[in-house]
Order: structure tokens, then C-alpha cells, then sequence
């Protein structure tokens, strides 16, 4: 559903108006580039993973040598236009690195704007607490973000609000429905990150991975959080 969904919080800036309360947009999600691929991949498209990739990636370094060579851009997503901050004593003076900065401004493009015009309804909320989220699994042995692991390796979640008031639990679903929890060693937990050790003592074969905080009865299920491939 096109929506946005904001909550009012109180307003603390100084006004001479009756507003007491302003607006704060409360997100459903946050999207990295792998969760954009990942829903392009399954959208009506026979266009791999692997080929979305590989463009996104093309794009990225287009745009940015494009941007390094001073032209300024517009898409059908965005427009860029480059400017300097500092100011300069004399026509003579040129640019210096300890006293100016060469700024990048990214705005929506018109065809963005349109969209948010014509079609976007908001709707408003309670604010709600701030979930975990995670968006991918490191390997630190293989050096990569799956789809194969290594059992007894040291991986990581990576994501958003990890660090919740309850201790962390992982568990790990193999395809019988069977449920392990033992000899999963959680070594840190941050706001972003969370250091696992997967047990050396896993088959080859698939697995869905579970993060619970048990304390605060609170469950990031197996489909939420990318699956592992033992190898």
C-alpha cells in the first residue's frame, strides 16, 4: 500500500504559533542496495541476481566517475548538482583544501516528486519502537555474504537496532523443522552488528536462521533474515 505513516512528537523549537506538536515519518523498513536486488530479482523479471548486480554496480561506478569529472546528472531517480563552500578573499585566490569543500547535492527527480504528489497517501500513527532488522550474513572465513558457510566459522548479522534491552539469541532451523541452539556462541552485540560462531558440528545442507530476544519476547523469524548454506 502507497503510504506514509507519521506520528506527532512534541515541538520544542521556539514559536510564536499554536504549534505544539510537529510530525516525524515513521518508517516501515530500511532497504540496502542487497534488499533492492533481492525484490527486483522476484519482480515478474526473468533478469538474475547475479545481472542486477552487475549493472547496479556498473551504475555505481558510472555515476561516480561522471560526478569526478564534473558533470552534473539527472536520472529518472535523482538529480545531482555540484557547489563550493568558503569563501575567497580576492579573485586572485584559488581553492584550497583546508579552507574549502567541493559539495555534492542530490535532490529526488521530477518524476519522483510527481509520484509522491499524485499518489502517496499518509496515514497517521503511534510511534512504535524501533525493531531489529537484519539485511545480511558475513563469513569471515570465505570473506563473503553467502549463500555458502562455513560450520565452526565466525560469522556476522548485519543490520539495524540489534542491541535491544533482552540478550540475544540465534537459532538455526535445518530442513527436518528440527531446531539447534546449542554451541551457537554469540561473542558482541552492537547496534548494527552481531559476532556469532556457527557449531563445527553442522551438516552440509540448508538452514534458516532465527534471532530472538527472549527477555522482551521479541522474534526476528526465519524469511525476515537471509538463510545459510552450509558447504
Amino acid at each position: 500500500m502507497k503510504t506514509i505513516n507519521y506520528y506527532l512528537r512534541p515541538n520544542y523549537l521556539p514559536t510564536r504559533s499554536s504549534n505544539n506538536y510537529c510530525a516525524k515519518v515513521q518508517y516501515k523498513d530500511t532497504l540496502n542496495q542487497q534488499d533492492l536486488i533481492y525484490k527486483m530479482s522476484h519482480h515478474n523479471t526473468t533478469v538474475t541476481r547475479q545481472d542486477i548486480l552487475a549493472v547496479l554496480d556498473l551504475l555505481n561506478e558510472v555515476v561516480r566517475e561522471q560526478l569526478l569529472l564534473g558533470h552534473s546528472l539527472v536520472t529518472d531517480l535523482f538529480k545531482t548538482r555540484t557547489s563550493i563552500r568558503g569563501g575567497f578573499a580576492h579573485k586572485e585566490e584559488c581553492f584550497q583544501k583546508d579552507k574549502h569543500e567541493v559539495l555534492i547535492h542530490i535532490s529526488p527527480s521530477t518524476k519522483i516528486r510527481k509520484s509522491f504528489t499524485r499518489e502517496l497517501k499518509t496515514v497517521k500513527v503511534e510511534q512504535l519502537a524501533k525493531h531489529p532488522k537484519v539485511n545480511m550474513i558475513y563469513d569471515y572465513i570465505k570473506k563473503s555474504f553467502g549463500p555458502y558457510y562455513t560450520a565452526g566459522g565466525l560469522v556476522e548479522l548485519r543490520g539495524h537496532h540489534l542491541q535491544q534491552k533482552g540478550e540475544p539469541q540465534i537459532l538455526l532451523i535445518d530442513k527436518g523443522h528440527n531446531i539447534l541452539t546449542d554451541d551457537i556462541v554469540i561473542y558482541k552485540v552492537t547496534k548494527v552488528r552481531i559476532l556469532w560462531m556457527l557449531p563445527n558440528t553442522l551438516d552440509s545442507g540448508h538452514y534458516e536462521v532465527v534471532l530472538r530476544y527472549p527477555k522482551d519476547k521479541l522474534s526476528l523469524p526465519s524469511g525476515r533474515i537471509p538463510s545459510i548454506q552450509i558447504s
